[in-house]
């Protein structure tokens, strides 16, 4: 998901699997698991409209090693989302209103030839278009993708849960099912439903409530098609035809909206499957730390706590101080005293917001002692210390103070939670880190950039 890295994330598909199964058996949601057979290749496979989503990531890391995307979101799509959300959030109709076809099907020819062999001619002709035709073309490149974004293996699945009548447990169930999604489908519909989110909220301007929004898309995540091909209707009834479209178009929209609505928990693994994770890592570590098979017999016997990895450093758990690492400003394992309050949020705002401060930071206003931009209260806990060596002033460095205000900064780095037991945790801005850190003591904590320019692993969520 958006927090794990891809080989946590493939440890909880039995389990995924698993609640699945429990939450369709309890409301008598009857479903078979089956993998469709890849289809072979015909052709080579050209352009970017109609190529599976897996082929379009390998060209763009093949093409474009220093592709600025670290999740598996091909460029086209970025591309495409970034011009809407640039300049047509407030376009009335937006997503709804069609664009012009000739200049809808020029644009779509300007990328399937160009897109790689002449970028600078691509991102001119993105320019040039009218939000309306970007829109069309968001839709058509979903629509045209041959294995779809929900997949075949899932839609129906994804389709089902619309039956389980509490809001919480079809959440629940929707999140096992993104879960299970190749990492090239999650993360596209992620960037898909994060760009719909924000046209929910320009609707003053653009007459879009989230009911439009997702009426508008559903049809692009569970395909019309698709159903038809489930329906097995026998009788050429019109009007009995004209019913399932209906109630599948209802449904489906209702499910798409869900998804908009609650797609910050869709993407957050619940607590108790990450700690299956950690579980996992910890008995993992028991056998490296060579135990025989009578030792750990006899910890089997024991508590959970007991068990656990010894504490590497124990005066810093005790005390609650967290060490923090920044590399791109030559930060490492700075001591964080945590209080029960502070977030990874917090932490990052008053990080950044002390390194605004510099001497050699150049959007520093000289004379000036406060900050333009409003102080976060972190509660009790110790701020990152300002006090850098000399060679902040890098490219890196300065790369990651002038990505706009305070608030665009800080939602461009995230904190990590590595190693220890777990694998690569992306913290969401409000986890509160003296839990975490009880919970993994002994991992290391990474400030990491997410913008251009930035030191970026290629897979950190």
């Amino acid at each position: 998901m958006d927090w794990l890295d891809e080989p946590d994330l493939h440890k909880l598909t039995s389990l995924a699997l698993l609640e699945l199964d429990i939450l369709f058996t309890e409301h008598n949601i009857h479903h078979r698991w089956r993998k469709l057979k890849k289809r072979k290749q015909s052709k080579e496979e050209s352009g970017v409209f109609g190529v599976p989503l897996e082929s379009l990531i390998e060209r763009d890391r093949n093409l474009l090693p220093d592709s600025l995307l670290e999740t598996s979101v091909p460029l086209v799509f970025y591309k495409l989302v970034w011009q809407l959300e640039r300049h047509g959030l407030q376009q009335e109709g937006i997503l709804r209103v069609p664009g012009h076809r000739s200049q809808t099907e020029q644009l779509r020819q300007t990328l399937n030839t160009n897109f790689y062999s002449w970028p600078s001619h691509v991102d001119a002709a993105l320019r040039n278009a009218t939000p309306n035709d970007v829109a069309a073309l968001v839709k058509t490149f979903l629509r045209e993708l041959p294995r779809p974004l929900l997949t075949h293996t899932y839609m129906p699945a994804f389709y089902k849960t619309h039956r389980i009548e509490d809001m919480g447990e079809r959440v629940l169930a929707l999140t096992m099912l993104i879960l299970l999604l190749p990492s090239p489908h999650r993360d596209t519909l992620h960037a898909l439903l994060e760009l719909c989110a924000r046209v929910v909220t320009h609707e003053a301007e653009n007459k879009m409530s989230l009911y439009n929004v997702a009426m508008i898309m559903a049809p692009n995540l569970f395909l019309p098609n698709h159903q038809r091909s489930k329906l097995n209707l026998r009788s050429e009834d019109k009007e009995q035809q004209l019913h399932h479209e209906m109630t599948y178009a209802n449904v489906t929209t209702q499910l798409t909206q869900a998804m908009i609505k609650y797609r910050d928990v869709l993407w957050t693994v619940p607590h108790r499957l990450v700690a299956q994770i950690r579980r996992q890592y910890q008995a993992e570590a028991l056998k490296q730390h060579n135990y025989t098979p009578m030792r750990r017999l006899l910890l089997s016997r024991k508590s959970k706590e007991t068990i656990q990895r010894p504490i590497e450093n124990e005066v810093d758990y005790q005390e609650g101080v967290l060490r923090v690492s920044a590399p791109q400003f030559n930060k490492t394992n700075y001591p964080v005293k945590l209080n029960s309050r502070m977030t990874a949020g917090d932490l990052l705002t008053r990080f950044i917001e002390e390194l605004t401060l510099l001497p050699e930071n150049p959007r520093r206003v000289e004379g000036r002692r406060e900050l333009q931009y409003k102080r976060v209260a972190i509660g009790n806990g110790s701020p990152p210390s300002t006090t850098l060596s000399q060679n902040t002033s890098t490219p890196h460095y300065l790369s990651c103070l002038l990505t706009g205000s305070l608030k665009n900064t800080v939602q461009q780095h995230a904190l990590h939670e590595i190693g220890g037991n777990i694998g690569d945790r992306r913290l969401d801005p409000n986890a509160k880190l003296l839990a975490i850190y009880q919970d993994n003591p002994n991992a290391e904590f990474v400030v990491k950039c997410h913008h251009k320019g930035g030191q970026i692993s290629r897979r950190n969520s």
